[in-house]
């Protein structure tokens, strides 16, 4: 499996479900609203669980860790955060990726 979107069930259980049943598979895991304060507030779910990911491949040379997130009063907030398996995706271009994704207001927009 090349790449896995999770935005669904923004509940801790479902997303770590998520995770555990399709997006351990995945060269490339990607959460949406991995730094929404409102989410983490209402469910703890993805923010809380992206937190946990990151600290549970800190150190791996195989993973990379990307964040994409808008600012607002110096705070981080809705958020794309993707994992990258670099054993398993070696022709992955972080540059590119980084590229087509831009932020501007309260919209995220994908470049050409």
């Amino acid at each position: 499996m090349d790449a896995v979107f999770i935005d669904g069930d923004h509940e801790y259980d479902s997303v770590k479900a998520d995770y555990h049943n399709v997006g351990r598979h995945a060269k490339i895991v990607a959460f949406h609203d991995c730094f929404d304060t409102f989410v983490e507030q209402l469910h703890g779910g993805v923010p809380k669980f992206w937190r946990e990911l990151k600290e549970q491949v800190r150190g791996d040379p195989n993973v990379k860790v990307y964040e994409f997130h808008m600012q607002s009063r110096n705070q981080p907030y809705f958020g794309i955060c993707a994992l990258v398996r670099l054993d398993l995706a070696p022709e992955f271009d972080a540059a590119a990726m980084a590229r087509s994704l831009a932020y501007d207001s309260a919209d995220l927009y994908a470049l050409p």
